[in-house]
């Protein structure tokens, strides 16, 4: 595996700025397990805007990140752990390496110099060979030796080993060379690659891949492909494999795989094409660079394969691959991708981890809506009965209730409900509420099955028509299936469905006070309701890189201020009337939380971007009528506002009958 590289060919200085961003990023990413089924190229990210980070690495163990961000005295180098979150160290101007255990960080200073940040040791200057320039471009898997080029005191280029033991050593050139230059180092620390070079009519005009053995100080000319230039890029675990590019006789550059008993090999069969090879994985079997304007993947019985293109992109190139071989990571079009060998279709799934991000974050949204959903269902199950009349003892009855609104364009709630009630004298009632219901986010492919509830509930009136005191307690527990789907309307997203089961449990508390106005009852009343829902983990299925989320709970606790009336128009018919204010307590609803084997996202913490309204407004518009002395059939309209800021308000419709005897 091999870490950046400060090349001097015109080739390797037209892939440097690539190799700056991109190719220290998971330099061992041996952590990436092979996944089920076929091949995926995932956009890793677009760094825009001053404010971007200028490069960053990660550890091959995928659990810290470093790179460098604009500060108000030039680039800060910053560290991000899941243990130890986001911290700046320091002022750096390249980060170009991260050992596998992200422990240490190497690369260029602002004042030229190559550097090493370790977390036991801090920032240590490496300096030069005697002259002003220096730079860091690999490091060993357990960061105790680091390579680079540095300036000797005339004005050479020097490829320079360090090491804790030992400090900065000159590695030497081939006989007769000026320079040198070290690109990477294997895994163990034991051998490293690059070139030497001659000074010719144009710089380093003939340069030639090299293998430095570190126990035995030698220098091995890796030869060429016919040509005059070659360059070693990087080295396998053990540094018995060594990639680079060669310059056939023809004048075409070609990519090569070198071991010690085969010697050179050509990797590209395509006449008249241009390759490179940058990386190779842990046991050397699998190759990956450049093939002509595309990212190639190279095994001895497949030869090279084109990992594809991102939409919209004419090129691609892969700079690193797993230590399995399965994971490559490289550019397109100015933005990194990540292709599995593991999952896909024979074309490939091209996926922008801009859009992935956004569809992590609509996911937690889709997740609150659905808890928003079964929240409202549950405590309108707390609010239902059926009350017998005053000389009457039982009450059956049954409804429907249907709503639309919220922050879906196309939400839609129904629920079914069956109620009875038993008066137990004059003030005192009780009974239950069974419900049955579903929704459904189609703009998020999102529904709600199995939406089961029951509600318990018991009320006091103080006097037989209903004036005075009242009040009233309940309970409600449900449960529901969900499902939904991540990177809806989104391009370049692998879609991948999610299976989450909920709970919910609410209560409510009510004391009103009856007063006859009139013809009319009116009665204000004052509530609190507290509602909780746990969901359970899922793992996504059938995708490259599947997200594992963790269980969570969320509650809400609201009080409601209201006052309804209910108006006789005839003698079979009330209208009723109601206004209310919703005003939400607390809110405790956690971040979304969980893994995935994507870089930078092996932890993720997750927090939708709606913000709950504090306060909500509600109306309801209701008409009952007396079928007979024990039968009544009533229908009704509410209006409230969404549960976000932002949505849409909430209208519902209602019927329902009920029975008393």
């Amino acid at each position: 595996m091999k870490s950046l590289s400060f090349p001097r060919s015109p080739l390797s200085q037209a892939l440097a700025p690539w190799r700056l961003l991109f190719t220290t990023v998971l330099s061992t990413l041996a952590l990436l397990a092979a996944q089920p089924a076929a091949a995926v190229m995932l956009d890793f990210e677009i760094f825009s805007g001053v404010d971007a980070p200028r490069s960053r690495a990660i550890s091959g163990d995928g659990k810290v990140v470093a790179g460098v961000v604009p500060g108000s005295s030039g680039y800060q180098l910053f560290t991000w752990s899941k243990d130890g979150g986001y911290r700046q160290v320091g002022s750096m101007a390249t980060v170009n390496a991260v050992s596998y255990d992200g422990k240490t960080i190497v690369g260029q200073s602002d004042n030229r110099h190559a550097y090493i940040w370790s977390v036991d040791d801090g920032f240590t200057d490496v300096g030069t060979l005697g002259g002003a320039v220096s730079g860091a471009s690999g490091v060993s898997d357990n960061g105790n030796a680091v390579v680079g080029y540095a300036y000797n005191s005339a004005n050479e280029v020097r490829a320079f080993l360090w090491t804790k033991a030992g400090n900065m050593q000159d590695l030497g050139t081939l006989p007769g060379d000026a320079g040198a230059w070290a690109n990477g180092i294997s895994g163990d620390g034991q051998v490293v690659v690059g070139a030497t070079y001659k000074v010719g009519p144009s710089y380093a005009a003939d340069y030639k891949a090299v293998r430095w053995d570190v126990a035995s100080g030698t220098i091995t000319d890796l030869g060429s492909l016919g040509g005059t230039i070659s360059q070693a890029y990087a080295a396998n675990r053990d540094g018995s494999v060594i990639v680079g590019s060669s310059q056939l006789i023809d004048g075409q550059t070609h990519a090569f795989r070198w071991t010690e008993a085969g010697g050179m090999q050509d990797l590209d069969k395509t006449p008249g094409n241009s390759s490179v090879a940058n990386d190779v994985n842990a046991d050397g079997s699998v190759v990956v660079g450049q093939s002509g304007d595309t990212a190639f993947r190279w095994t001895e019985p497949t030869g090279m394969t084109s990992l594809g293109v991102l939409s919209g992109q004419s090129y691609s190139i892969a700079t690193n691959v797993s230590d399995d071989g399965n994971t490559v990571v490289g550019d397109s079009g100015g933005r990194a991708f990540i292709w599995n060998a593991a999952f896909g279709t024979p074309a490939g799934v091209i996926q922008d981890l801009d859009h992935l991000q956004t569809s992590l974050i609509q996911s937690a949204d889709t997740v609150n809506q659905l808890v928003s959903n079964q929240t409202r269902r549950l405590r309108d199950l707390t609010q239902q009965q059926c009350q017998p009349g005053i000389n009457q003892t039982y009450c059956l009855g049954g409804g429907r209730q249907s709503y639309a609104g919220g922050a879906d364009n196309s939400d839609y709630q129904n629920d079914l409900q069956l109620s009875g009630g038993l008066r137990f004298n004059e003030q005192f009632t009780a009974g239950a509420t069974l419900s049955i219901g579903a929704s459904t986010l189609k703009d998020q492919d999102a529904e709600q099955n199995k939406a089961f509830g029951l509600g318990l509930w018991s009320a006091y009136q103080q006097n037989s028509d209903n004036t005075g005191w009242g009040g009233s307690a309940s309970v409600a527990l449900g449960k529901s299936d969900n499902t939904f789907e991540r990177g809806v309307g989104l391009t370049d997203v692998q879609r991948a469905r999610a299976n989450l089961k909920m709970s919910s449990t609410a209560v409510r508390v009510a004391a009103h006070y009856g007063v006859q106005v009139g013809t009319s009852l009116v009665t204000p009343e004052v509530s609190l309701s507290h509602a909780r829902t746990g969901q359970d983990g899922f793992t996504e299925r059938n995708v490259a890189f599947p997200l594992t989320v963790d269980s969570s709970k969320s509650s809400q606790t609201y009080a409601t201020v209201g006052v309804r009336s209910a108006t006789p128009i005839n003698a079979k018919g009330t209208l009723h009337l109601s206004l209310a204010v919703d005003t939400l307590l607390h809110d405790q609803t956690p971040a979304i939380e969980g893994h995935s084997n994507v870089p930078g996202l092996s932890r993720f913490k997750l927090d939708g971007r709606a913000d709950k309204r504090r306060v909500v407004p509600m109306g309801a518009l209701g008409y009952s009528h007396a079928l007979d002395e024990n039968s009544t059939l009533g229908v009704g309209l509410q209006l409230s506002g969404g549960s976000f800021k932002g949505d849409r308000s909430v209208i519902g419709v209602g019927v329902k009958y009920s029975y008393a005897f």
